[in-house]
């Protein structure tokens, strides 16, 4: 995504430098046929003064190219992050309950005292954990449907 962000603004403001490199033809020293506005990634409103400060609403113009690829990118890293953080912790807790009672003594009792039976707090901690975790996992999956609108 990041590779393709970047070409695609990289090629969003190639033909307008391209544009504008050849418009200024040195050789000849005639004036350019191209107007301004087509030498820009896209279309704005200055009217007169287009003419006037083309150079800066030029370099303002690539710069809002680039900073909506970042920030596209940094939005979806993000969303990325988050996703990889719930299944990371998803993984933990069935690492967790696959390795209970595996350190356990030899002898089994079938009615232990709660309270103080290991096994029994640690899938206690992890059913807790678990639902904490899809509850983070549905306000991920609300927000980007919320986005996608």
């Amino acid at each position: 995504m990041l590779v393709f962000m970047h070409t695609t603004a990289c090629l969003f403001v190639l033909k307008p430098i391209l544009l504008t490199l050849m418009s200024d033809d040195i050789f000849n020293g005639t004036k350019s046929s191209i107007p301004f506005a087509s030498r820009l990634p896209f279309r704005v409103e200055y009217g007169q003064r287009l003419n006037q400060h083309f150079y800066p609403i030029v370099v303002h113009c690539y710069i809002a190219v680039f900073a909506h690829s970042f920030a596209t990118i940094a939005v979806d890293g993000l969303y990325y992050t988050l996703i990889q953080h719930a299944c990371g912790m998803f993984s933990i807790i069935g690492n967790v309950l696959e390795n209970i009672g595996k350190n356990s003594k030899d002898n089994f009792d079938a009615k232990p005292d709660k309270i103080r039976d290991d096994n029994y707090s640690k899938t206690l901690h992890c059913l807790r954990r678990h639902l904490l975790v899809i509850e983070y996992a549905h306000k991920i999956r609300n927000q980007s449907k919320k986005m996608e609108r």
